[in-house]
This record gives C-alpha cells, structure tokens and sequence, in this order.
C-alpha cells in the first residue's frame, strides 16, 4: 500500500491519494503514514482532530487561524462529498491569493495537507457528509479568523448556499 503525495500549484499544498484494500469484511484505507509524510517534510497534523456533518448544499468557511495558532492541517472526507476549496493568504508567498479545489469523498480517498497561512473552506454537495480535520494547532478561538466565502474570485457551483451567520459576515478578501 502505498500512499502518493502531489505537490500543488499553491506553495506548501499537496494532494494525497491513499490506496484501498478491500475484500469480504470491507475496505481499509490509511489516511497517514509518518515516514511517508517526512519524506515529503510535511509536519504531521496531530494535535487536534475534529469532524463535521453537513447537509446538501452548505458551505463552511473560509477559516484560519492566525499566528501564533496558526497551523497544517489534514483534510478528508469519508462519507458523503465535498468541493474543498483553499485560498493562499500569506502576502509573502509567491501564490498569495490563488485558490484551488478538488473534489474529496470515499471513493477518490483524497485528502488535502494545507501549510500554515491557507483559507480553508468546503461545499456539502450530499446530505451527511462527514468531514475529519487534523491540524498542527489547538483551535484558539481568539485566533479564529476567515475571509467571506464569495470575495476572492471562486466560483461555487451552488445557488442559495447554506451558510452559517459567522461565516456570512467575515471580511471580504479582495
């Protein structure tokens, strides 16, 4: 079994896709190998793990956590379906304000490493689904911070989104 790490276009970004071994019982799939994600010099996300359930059509984000809270994070979903969208957000880096999304679900059994310093945001596109997030950080909510879902140039392939009040009137990016 062996876990393939991409390099994306945005700085510090990277695209897993693990390996599923079926047979009678079921389905088995690993979601991180330390040495694998060494190798590639990614910080292992371990001190926080979280998940969240959503309906069709909701959008989460787009959250971060400022410095000194700020952290890597590991994103999959193992149930159900998102669009999972990042933003770079660091004004030194060479990709600051480019996005990108993938599409995540337990079929493709991708996951999605983030650095420190990228927005980070979904689209719900099945009842149920489940999203687990491990991050680098402990979430401290006076580093809790995001950038208003619709103002940094993505277009989210929704009409009337579901969208928490918080989420609704963070800053705008642009």
């Amino acid at each position: 079994m062996i876990i393939n790490i991409t390099e994306l276009n945005i700085s510090g970004c990277y695209l897993i896709e693990s390996p599923i071994f079926s047979d009678e019982r079921g389905e088995f799939v690993k979601t991180h190998h330390q040495e694998i994600f060494k190798n590639f010099g990614l910080e292992i996300p371990s001190a926080e793990e979280y998940y969240s359930r959503s309906k069709n059509n909701v959008i989460r984000g787009m959250h971060f956590q400022q410095y000194p809270d700020d952290h890597n994070k590991l994103v999959f979903c193992p149930e159900g379906e998102v669009l999972d969208v990042f933003l770079d957000i660091r004004k030194d880096s060479n990709t600051y304000g480019q996005f990108m999304s993938f599409i995540l679900n337990p079929h493709n059994r991708r996951s999605i490493f983030l650095a420190k310093g990228i927005a980070h945001g979904f689209l719900s596109m099945k009842d149920n689904t489940l999203i687990v997030c491990k991050t680098s950080t402990v979430h401290s909510p006076s580093r809790d911070s995001g950038i208003h879902w619709n103002s940094f140039g993505f277009k989210w392939p929704v009409e009337n989104p579901i969208i928490s009040d918080k989420d609704r009137n963070l800053d705008c990016f642009f």
